[in-house]
């Protein structure tokens, strides 16, 4: 695999080949953000396999599918661009 969809590098793939980089300010910034790799993928092919744990599995589909369930819950909630949620696992 390696590239995300668009024909971009994706981070591990980055970091995978790049591991002694050293990473500087605005280095990234060129690079899409985990919901936008996300998101691409879901547009390239809903029905791929994001995650898998046991017998379960999530398709990029649903998986982009949650993430704006959550982002319109966390808009609701008072959460913007410059505000960073916490989050529980």
């Amino acid at each position: 695999m390696g590239l995300a969809a668009g024909g971009k590098y994706s981070y591990s793939t980055l970091m995978n080949t790049q591991p002694n980089a050293v990473l500087r300010p605005g280095h990234l910034d060129s690079l899409p953000c985990l919901p936008q790799l996300v998101a691409a993928a879901a547009a390239a092919s809903p029905e791929s396999t994001a995650l898998r744990m046991g017998p379960a599995r999530l398709t990029y589909g649903e998986m982009d599918a949650r993430a704006e369930v959550l982002a319109r819950r966390l808009t609701e909630l008072g959460v913007g661009p410059e505000v960073v949620p916490g989050a529980g696992v």
